[in-house]
């Protein structure tokens, strides 16, 4: 560059020499150092002209790359946000994506006017554009899945990895930009040192000859004859670049009419005050079946269905407020009077004044959508419509099958309390087998209604403020004699503290307390622990825990826990139980006000908790023994 850029302007060099000859100062050697200072002067000005304009553009390729990085990791945390919901179902994590969403479409028009000058860049925007429209598309098709049809439907279409495709080939198209951004930016930064080491030694020389010139001449005449010479040169410099950005202007302005004409939306501006359509891009024709002589100048109304002229209206007086407006449920016609059902976003062009001149208007067809959302929703009506039915049946068929069950266990009890007739050794076994059965069985009726209850969307509990102690005596009482028929030991560290006052249902406290106790029983191994533990937690909630040291749960199992009739792998086992007593302690926990959770390793054991607010009073510690009971009995 040093060498090249001095004898890039010739006639510059030439004029200025030319000048050189003596004049009124009457000697040869200071007109010619005279001329010599200006031309140090104009091309020191040059070089430091574009020393500023290669420092613009070193920044502008900074700016390209950071941009392309902040897109990618924008929809990242699209992808982040859907996980999230998929996996909690909870709606929070619905905000961080529609965060990053609103983001990269106000990023991506940036970015596209910053690579304005790129035609490669230009030709992969499209295609990037493309894709993530496509990619936030399906991630809101599964959000829209798991919201409407459940999880498990949402899961399917992750699995297909479209998404994940998607993903690669953003994550390739924004590589590549990024690749040529840096080879370009390194190009400029090249040029950009080269031009500011050329222009510092410009300036120093300028220096040095104007201190020279300074201490031996007086500048007269020659003033004007340089200044004339150097504004003649930078005018045709500024000639021949306005001739070069008109052509890139032109260039740009059919770049724009061909991504305005053969875009996949439809697009077209209106009127203001006339409401009229002004212009329309080839989409709108080509959908719609008109020619554009038959659009420009109608009514936009003219398009629309007539139940949907309400809505355009609503739209129209939002749009003359803010200045913006949309809908997702408009209809427009086309000419061979058929139907597409859009989406509608109406921004404002302004003049210098900020008065609304005209609207660009975007329908993008959504019918394919629109139909996928009725079926959705029909489908959830049926579903819920099944589940109801469902439940009815099985609250009607738990209610037939306890009164002769009750019946049963009413007359198998008299049998073996019969002190007239009493019961060989044999019938007593076997009158205790039916005893125990009946009763395993009446607590499945009883939690097949507690579940229907709850489907059916019932309240079974009647909250009070009590002292949560003698209901945990009551319970682990039970435990205890439990734990010892499995020889397993019980240790109870509640016994050891005062507990405060909690609100809860006094039944529902104790059927939950003592369904994580038995499961802790049920779930162990020969000759393991349960523990039932207490904590204050941030001084609001009291924590009960129980840990056993069973046989643990496979964390790819564990999101199943509280889902009705799910035994993890245990539907064969020896074990008894439905699986769906976990899922009826969640709901009469939730129900009183309190929250459930637990940690579990596998091969290490499990750890259940509920916790509940605390009213009055805290936790506060009465003694240091610790009750244990070891079982005697052996299986």
């Amino acid at each position: 560059m040093n060498n090249e850029e001095p004898d890039k302007y010739p006639e510059l060099k030439d004029s200025l020499q030319s000048k050189a000859a003596p004049t009124i100062l009457g000697t040869k050697s200071i007109s010619f150092a005279f001329l010599a200072l200006l031309s140090v002067l104009a091309i020191t000005f040059y070089m430091n002209r574009e020393a500023d304009r290669s420092q613009e553009w070193v920044s502008h390729s900074q700016q390209v790359q950071k941009a392309l990085a902040e897109v990618l990791s924008l929809l990242q945390d699209t992808e982040t946000g859907q996980r999230g919901y998929l996996l909690t179902n909870d709606i929070k994590y619905l905000e961080p994506f529609n965060t990053a969403v609103k983001k990269v479409e106000f990023k991506l028009p940036i970015l596209k006017n910053m690579i304005g000058d790129n035609q490669s860049h230009q030709e992969k925007m499209v295609n990037l554009e493309f894709l993530i429209e496509k990619k936030i598309r399906e991630l809101q098709d599964t959000i829209l899945l798991n919201q409407s049809v459940g999880f498990e439907s949402a899961l399917k279409i992750v699995k297909t990895d479209i998404g994940k495709n998607i993903m690669d080939k953003i994550r390739v198209v924004i590589e590549e930009m990024g690749v040529e951004e840096i080879e370009v930016f390194k190009q400029r930064q090249k040029k950009f040192k080269e031009i500011r080491n050329f222009s510092i030694t410009a300036n120093f020389l300028a220096i040095t000859m104007v201190i020279g010139i300074s201490l031996v001449v007086i500048i007269r005449i020659q003033d004007f004859i340089s200044y004339r010479q150097k504004m003649d040169f930078f005018l045709q410099d500024a000639i021949k670049k306005a001739e070069i950005a008109n052509k890139e202007l032109k260039i740009n302005e059919e770049r724009y009419r061909d991504l305005y004409d053969n875009a996949p939306d439809i697009y077209c501006s209106v009127g203001a005050k006339t409401v009229k359509i002004l212009q329309c891009n080839d989409t709108f024709t080509s959908v719609l079946g008109f020619s554009k002589e038959e659009v420009i100048g109608r009514p936009i109304s003219d398009f629309y269905h007539p139940e949907s002229i309400e809505i355009a209206r609503t739209c129209l007086n939002r749009f003359v407020e803010t200045g913006s407006a949309r809908s997702d449920d408009l209809m427009v016609k086309r000419k061979d009077g058929s139907f597409l059902n859009v989406s509608l976003r109406v921004s404002a062009v302004r003049n210098e004044n900020g008065e609304i001149v005209s609207s660009r208007s975007i329908w993008r067809d959504i019918t394919e959508q629109t139909q996928m959302e009725k079926a959705l929703i029909a489908a959830k009506d049926k579903a819920e419509e099944a589940n109801r039915a469902k439940s009815k049946f099985l609250s009607s068929m738990s209610h037939e099958l306890r009164t002769p069950l009750n019946a049963i266990l009413g007359f198998t009890q008299i049998l073996k309390t019969d002190t007239r007739q009493k019961l060989t050794q044999t019938q007593d076994t076997a009158v205790d087998h039916v005893l125990k059965a009946g009763d395993h069985l009446l607590t499945l009726i009883d939690d097949i209604l507690d579940l229907a209850a709850i489907e059916a969307g019932q309240d079974l509990t009647n909250i009070a403020t009590l002292d949560p102690t003698p209901l945990i005596e009551n319970c682990t009482a039970i435990a205890e004699n439990l734990a010892n028929q499995s020889d397993i030991t019980f240790y109870d560290r509640t016994r050891t503290w005062v507990l405060p006052m909690i609100t809860v249902d006094e039944t529902r406290f104790c059927q939950t307390l003592l369904n994580l106790l038995s499961n802790a029983v049920k779930y162990n191994r020969q000759q393991g622990t349960i523990t039932l533990s207490v904590e204050e937690r941030e001084n609001t909630h009291i924590r009960f825990s129980v840990t056993d040291t069973g046989h643990g749960i496979a964390e790819e199992q564990q999101s199943h826990i509280f889902k009705p009739f799910s035994r993890l792998g245990l539907e064969n086992s020896d074990i008894a139980g439905t699986g769906i007593g976990l899922v009826i302690t969640k709901e009469l926990v939730e129900n009183m006000g309190g929250n459930i959770g637990f940690t579990s390793q596998l091969g290490a054991g499990s750890t259940f908790w509920v916790e509940f607010p605390i009213v009055s009073g805290g936790l506060v510690e009465k003694a240091r023994n610790l009750r244990v009971v070891k079982a005697s009995a052996s299986r």
